[in-house]
């Protein structure tokens, strides 16, 4: 399973994110960039970096996983203006997807930050589903692949930066 997260204003798509999940381990990162995550079907998580391993720690074997886990959250700010700072190595290069989370900023409000989280799910949990679904900032959108175990969500949600502050109060 092959999940990409694209970014479009109607014009331009840009290539945010890619997971591939084989059924055993769950490799993540930013295209055209050397460094990825890894979460192995042993519970062992690392980074990647040109090459060298760093930051291993263990977590809950991959069949074993319960409930949510997120892997990574993007927060890319304003929207509109993400997509118009990217540099054109960025675009959607047409690489095999079997899920796309379509971002669409021309939907997105100008004053609000955009966030993107990527994760595992245990399967049929809908109570964790729910407790995502249910949160103070609920998704806007969200993706779920069932085909591997255990499931990817990408969730896209944002907020008032106005509204994340008051909430701290």
């Amino acid at each position: 399973m092959r999940l990409r997260v694209l970014i479009t204003n109607g014009i331009r798509n840009v290539d945010l994110f890619w997971l591939s999940h084989d059924g055993n381990n769950v490799y993540f990162g930013m295209p055209r960039i050397d460094w990825k995550r890894t979460y192995h079907e042993s519970g062992k998580i690392h980074t990647t970096d040109k090459g060298n391993k760093t930051g291993e720690v263990w977590h809950t074997p991959l069949k074993s996983l319960k409930g949510p886990f997120n892997l990574t959250t993007i927060n890319i700010g304003n929207a509109k203006s993400f997509i118009k700072a990217q540099h054109p190595r960025c675009d959607y290069s047409g690489k095999k997807s079997d899920s796309i989370l379509t971002i669409d900023t021309r939907v997105i409000p100008k004053s609000v930050q955009t966030n993107i989280a990527i994760g595992l799910l245990e399967p049929y949990n809908f109570d964790a589903l729910n407790r995502i679904l249910t949160a103070s900032s609920p998704p806007q959108q969200i993706l779920i692949s069932l085909e591997v175990k255990p499931w990817v969500y990408a969730l896209l949600f944002w907020f008032s930066e106005f509204e994340e502050i008051i909430k701290h109060l």
